[in-house]
């Protein structure tokens, strides 16, 4: 029989970020190499640095932790996976960034628009109910 090989302490998502990052720092060296311009060189080394940071965060949440556990919840139920509640606030947060980030463009009417639609969902969305009967 084979024996199962032992959990790597590194997370998934971190090993998969990191792989990410190295690809965009390699694309870069190849890039920088190849092209004639260094705008797309510095964009690929960003792309790379966020996926190192991404990276470094989640093998950094993930030291140590075995099992992810809910004390609030019976025993019985203890390990089951947290998923939010359902809403409609994310949508309203993006809607409400992108007309803000398009109003920097299109002028103060509609930077105003996108603000007061971002601000209310961000609100909305950090106050919403936990109760879905409420």
């Amino acid at each position: 029989m084979s024996e199962v090989a032992p959990p790597s302490p590194v997370p998934v998502g971190a090993r998969i970020f990191a792989s990410t990052g190295a690809f965009f720092v390699v694309t870069a060296i190849v890039y920088g190499l190849l092209a004639d311009e260094s705008s797309g060189v510095v964009l690929l080394l960003a792309a790379g640095a966020f996926s190192a940071v991404v990276a470094g965060f989640l093998a950094a949440r993930g030291a140590g932790r075995t099992t992810d556990t809910r004390p609030d919840l019976p025993d019985d139920r203890r390990h089951e996976p947290f998923f939010p509640d359902r809403s409609l606030w994310p949508l309203g947060v993006g809607l409400g960034l992108g007309t803000a980030l398009a109003g920097l463009a299109l002028g103060l009417p509609v930077l105003i628009v996108g603000v007061v639609l971002l601000v209310r969902s961000v609100v909305g969305w950090a106050y919403q109910s936990k109760d879905p009967a409420a």
